[in-house]
């Protein structure tokens, strides 16, 4: 038994034959459209109805030497063929084509034409299928004579006229959406039967209808294809637009990422770079005091370490959102360190009123520009100078150091950044020293103060 599933798995799997594949494809169409009761009540039931009230009901009345049950024989399968044609083809396509099914028929090995071969093979089939239906109804029921002959004649007539219109239901099923193409092809279906004299004869209709029923005829077609195009063009404007909207929506989404990733940046450039300046300076300085004076080695040691618990704490309220804990504690801050650095300070006594996100900016520009004081700058004396007016707040950062600053470098691009973000400016004079002015537009008279 093992041995005979052993044999059975490494035999090759082979590939169906096309004939089969075409005749599966036909047979698995018709079982589809046979099972759909909707599509079998529609396509067989009315023309047989409409046969049974107009035909049969009227099997003794003539018209040009033919009964009207004999005519309609003909009009009521040439109506059937119609319809097979295209609902069987028209919204069948439409539909699988809305529910991604067509991709799907795409994608597998499947020949294409076979899809549509077996469409077409239904419809023929289904057409033929109803001028038999009518055919048994018309001998059995009104008395209508029909030789083999013109019985043979009739089925290749009405299978022949299948092909018009399943090219027509073909251009619907692939332009119209799916909920679309079955109202789309009852205005086309339905005004034609009529029109082409299917459901009662064009001469015994008004004098001027038949007049003028060739170009009705010629209209509707024009003015349905029109139509067609029309809805297919606007489609096509809505999907471009769509895509158009799908492009921007991804551009905003990645642009604001990259925002955000630069904020990030810039946030933990300015927390970390003062906290690890400061931390670098102590840590030089009690070096030299370790052997000449232990006890304020130590105190720096412990500085050092209190400094390094307030990095942390930045970073975590940086990640959380609060990257500032007050204009006031920031001027302390700088105060310390140019102390440390051993640079002298002017500043001002009392921080003024500020905005909320004034005094957030400015404390981070602040910081960054006491960094770089401290690192590059070289620098004996630095002074702070913060005034508000009525419609602007001004904050001066001035150095004796070396200055000449010829490029910018993250640190400054960073605080231009943040200062622009607010619609203010940020200048630089780097002539005699260093001169920082920045000054930021006053915001609206309901915007939140942060206490001194």
């Amino acid at each position: 038994m093992a041995m005979t599933a052993g044999i059975a798995l490494s035999m090759p799997r082979t590939q169906p034959s096309l004939p089969r594949l075409y005749f599966n494809e036909v047979r698995f169409e018709l079982l589809k459209l046979s099972r759909n009761r909707s599509y079998l009540f529609s396509m067989i039931g009315f023309p047989a109805v409409f046969y049974l009230l107009f035909g049969v009901t009227n099997k003794n009345s003539m018209f040009q030497g033919h009964t009207i049950a004999r005519y309609l024989l003909a009009g009521y399968a040439c109506f059937g063929a119609m319809g097979s044609s295209l609902f069987g083809i028209g919204a069948g396509l439409a539909l699988e084509r809305g529910h991604g099914w067509l991709e799907m028929k795409r994608a597998s090995p499947m020949p294409a034409a076979a899809y549509l071969l077996a469409k077409l093979c239904v419809s023929i089939t289904f057409a033929t299928g109803i001028a038999t239906l009518l055919m048994a109804l018309g001998t059995a029921m009104a008395g209508v004579q029909i030789s083999m002959i013109e019985g043979l004649r009739l089925l290749v007539v009405i299978a022949a006229g299948v092909l018009p219109f399943a090219s027509l239901g073909l251009i619907i099923g692939l332009l119209m959406p799916s909920n679309a193409a079955p109202g789309v092809i009852n205005l086309i279906y339905l005004p034609m039967s009529f029109c082409g004299g299917l459901w009662m004869p064009i001469e015994s209709l008004p004098h001027w209808l038949q007049l003028h029923l060739s170009s009705w005829v010629w209209t509707m077609g024009v003015g349905f294809t029109l139509l067609i195009g029309m809805n297919r063009l606007r489609m096509r404007q809505k999907e471009r637009g769509d895509a158009k909207l799908r492009m921007a929506h991804e551009e905003i989404e990645q642009l604001a990422k990259t925002a955000e990733r630069e904020r990030i940046a810039r946030d933990m450039h300015d927390v970390l770079g003062h906290s690890l300046s400061l931390i670098v300076l102590k840590s030089e300085l009690a070096g030299r005091l370790l052997n000449s004076q232990p006890a304020r080695a130590a105190l720096e040691i412990a500085e050092i370490e209190t400094t390094a618990r307030q990095a942390l704490a930045e970073v975590r309220g940086t990640i959380s959102g609060y990257r500032s804990e007050g204009f006031a504690s920031e001027l302390t801050r700088a105060a310390q360190i140019l102390e440390t650095a051993g640079v002298r300070l002017k500043k001002p006594t009392n921080a003024p009123y500020l905005t909320l996100r004034h005094e957030a900016t400015l404390s981070l520009v602040l910081r960054e520009a006491i960094t770089n004081i401290v690192r590059h700058a070289g620098a004996s004396e630095c002074s702070i100078e913060v005034s508000t007016a009525r419609d602007s707040t001004q904050l001066v950062i001035a150095d004796d150091g070396r200055g000449d600053i010829r490029q910018e470098g993250n640190g400054l691009r960073g605080m231009r950044e943040r200062v622009r973000e607010l619609g203010g400016s940020l200048s630089l004079e780097s002539d005699h020293g260093t001169r920082l002015h920045i000054e930021l537009p006053k915001f609206s008279r309901n915007a939140e103060v942060a206490e001194p």
